[in-house]
């Protein structure tokens, strides 16, 4: 199987330094961050900054105690960092708090995923896990929208969106409390919104697979096999805009090997297998395991490489934003859906286009669409490798 995002690819050979400099920090491990070129601590911060763990990079950097190493600006840097991770979660945890309460009181059932869960569940602390956002999955479109109408009543904004419910299946919620502090929620009905990872786990799956205290209450959320899945399926999905090897998302994966069980490893397997994804979760512990030297049970991982042989990995998908839009199309299971979703892109609704393109007034509005058809045809125009539109 060939790599789907290779690892450190596009780096420098100091951001290359700048890199091991960081994950020493974050591994804790003193004395490879002691050796770290002269002048690397710098693109070190920026690094952090850029794959969301500058709070880890920051406690590891403290108990490694290597702070000699570093100038008192990127000490500075990292602290402020750190520092609005950790003011962040303070306020989010308490808007936490709140939306799953009214969620339970309103009667809706939704389960907690992703960076929220993983936060309180693998970290020592939940700003460590940096994060703008918290997940949440409901069992249909239906109930996602209830809650979306409650909490609109809560100040929560929802943005125009093209609504393309055959090919998106999620909702941003946004509110900026009394401090000034933003608070996003996305609301999803299918575990990712992609077509491509969309299905491979149920919403009751989930919400049957147990509870967990978060942000002080009692919620439903993934198995530790799950939320695996979820996080390997995840960082292939944004692998099309080269965000695949984003450290937080490597390092939630990381924590969850030292958790899993023989049991959870089996069940992992025998999802993969069931569902044709077995290449996600191998291409996840071999980038894994160069990054933190962290590796699954051999058994495991040959377990993958001969599931692995018996599919067809859709290496168009990770390509780029264009081939990932067109297999996404593809595999639509019949043309009608096809031209259903090619409707609801090209022709949004109107208060899509009002908002997007500044067209407020009536008479403006089919020039709006005639932009919107413009921009999609830039967007998606095939090209020559190796030139943009």
């Amino acid at each position: 199987m060939h790599p789907i995002a290779t690892p450190n690819s596009g780096l420098s050979s100091a951001e290359q330094a700048a890199m091991a400099l960081v994950l020493a920090l974050i591994e804790q491990r003193p004395s490879e961050a002691a050796q770290a070129p002269p002048g690397t601590t710098k693109i070190a911060v920026d690094l952090a900054a850029k794959h969301q763990v500058s709070a880890l990079m920051h406690a590891g950097l403290h108990k490694s105690h290597a702070n000699a190493h570093f100038s008192p600006e990127d000490l500075q840097r990292l602290t402020a960092a750190a520092n609005s991770a950790a003011i962040f979660e303070t306020s989010h945890a308490k808007e936490c708090a709140t939306v799953f309460k009214q969620l339970d009181e309103a009667r809706i059932p939704f389960v907690v995923f992703k960076g929220t869960h993983l936060a309180y569940t693998l970290y020592p602390s939940p700003y460590l896990r940096e994060r703008c956002d918290t997940d949440i999955l409901f069992r249909s479109k239906n109930d996602a929208l209830k809650a979306i109408q409650l909490f609109k009543t809560r100040g929560y904004e929802v943005p125009e969106t093209m609504d393309a419910d055959l090919y998106s299946y999620e909702k941003d919620l946004l509110k900026r409390d009394a401090l000034g502090i933003g608070h996003a929620f996305d609301f999803h009905w299918k575990v990712r919104s992609d077509n491509l990872f969309a299905d491979f786990i149920s919403f009751d799956d989930l919400y049957h697979s147990g509870t967990s205290n978060i942000a002080g209450q009692k919620v439903h959320v993934p198995s530790l096999s799950q939320a695996l899945l979820i996080a390997a399926t995840h960082r292939l999905s944004h692998a099309a805009e080269g965000l695949a090897n984003q450290l937080y998302w490597l390092k939630d994966i990381q924590l969850l090997l030292g958790k899993l069980s023989g049991e959870d490893w089996n069940k992992a397997l025998r999802v993969t297998k069931e569902n044709g994804i077995s290449y996600a979760l191998l291409d996840s512990l071999n980038v894994v395991a160069q990054y933190f030297e962290t590796s699954a049970p051999l058994y495991v991982v040959e377990a993958l490489e001969q599931q692995v042989s018996h599919e067809h990995i859709p290496y168009d998908y990770f390509l780029d934003t264009k081939a990932k839009a067109l297999h996404s199309f593809k595999l639509l299971p019949s043309w009608r859906q096809r031209a259903g979703l090619v409707w609801q892109i090209v022709f949004p609704r109107a208060e899509y286009i009002r908002t997007r393109y500044d067209r407020t007034s009536p008479a403006s509005l089919p020039l709006g669409y005639i932009e919107h058809i413009w921009h999609l045809f830039k967007k998606y125009l095939p090209t020559e490798k190796g030139k943009e539109t």
